[in-house]
């Protein structure tokens, strides 16, 4: 197997929780490349202010609302940015959520909506976008994660 590192010549970039902070950092600087950029966040979150800061970019952004927990959406999201832009030569998956949740008041719905929205979020893409991947022996993912890897947060128990 040999390294590969994604190109804009070669296709799409692809970022999910892209409509602010870190993912809306990475768009923009991904489409000042030449990168189509994919954008993916919730329907509620619009990304029309981004669209407009990177009009005049070499790159694009488009966007792909979709909710990172739901699995069968985001299979049709990876085939409807393919058909749409093109390949996804490179994935980001950057969205991520924090729930204030103190180790004397643990409830088990945060735990649920952290690991639904910060691993089960990425595997709900990961997978059809890597079998895309696989199938053009080609691709480049990439994790955004959480500084809380490192080291515990007195209100990080979820």
């Amino acid at each position: 197997m040999t390294l590969y590192r994604a190109d804009p010549k070669h296709g799409v970039a692809w970022v999910t929780g892209g409509s602010s902070g870190i993912g809306r950092s990475l768009a923009r600087d991904l489409a000042s490349q030449g990168y189509a950029v994919a954008v993916t966040a919730l329907d509620d979150d619009p990304i029309d202010t981004l669209i407009v800061e990177t009009a005049q970019m070499p790159g694009k952004v488009v966007s792909f609302p979709c909710d990172v927990t739901d699995e069968p959406r985001m299979a049709r999201t990876v085939a409807a940015i393919e058909k749409d832009l093109g390949p996804i030569v490179l994935a980001i998956f950057n969205a991520g959520n924090y729930i204030s949740t103190p180790g004397e008041s643990l409830v088990v719905k945060d735990f649920r909506r952290s690991f639904e929205v910060n691993y089960f979020g990425i595997i709900n893409g990961l997978v059809p976008v890597v079998e895309h991947m696989r199938v053009r022996a080609r691709g480049h993912v990439v994790l955004v994660g959480s500084v809380t890897a490192y080291f515990g947060w007195p209100t990080t128990a979820a």
